[in-house]
């Protein structure tokens, strides 16, 4: 659209401030929006100790759930332990797991599946 940049002018966009957008996710309403959904999008934060009783007590077959690990981040071998613990936990009930970003894990229940697939500049070339 370069040409017609003179002519309408070129919209700049800027972008969130460092932090702003968690504090506006932090401000939404957390009741459903439709009342009779097949599955819900829910966060659980888990705590510095890595506790994942709240998880496992989130988990159900209409629940997807995305999990913040930045609070044990000072601590990867606590962080890969509570991967691990929670890979089970979702292994015997038929869910899946998987990194979303390096801080942001997300669990599914049985029969909604993650595509897991390398975003094109990690792909190999062929």
């Amino acid at each position: 659209m370069g040409m017609l940049d003179g002519l309408f002018g070129k919209k700049q966009v800027e972008a969130p401030a460092e932090g702003k957008l968690e504090k506006e996710m932090d401000n939404v309403d957390n009741t459903p929006v439709q009342e009779s959904a097949d599955y819900y999008v829910i966060r659980v934060d888990i705590s510095p100790e890595g506790n994942t009783k709240p998880i496992t007590r989130a988990m159900a077959p209409d629940k997807i759930i995305f999990t913040n690990l930045s609070a044990l981040s000072k601590n990867p071998e606590k962080a890969n332990e509570v991967i691990k613990v929670l890979k089970g936990m979702v292994g015997r009930n038929g869910g899946s797991i998987a990194m979303v970003s390096p801080e942001l894990l997300l669990i599914t229940p049985p029969k909604v599946g993650i595509r897991r697939e390398r975003p094109p500049e990690e792909k190999k070339a062929e």
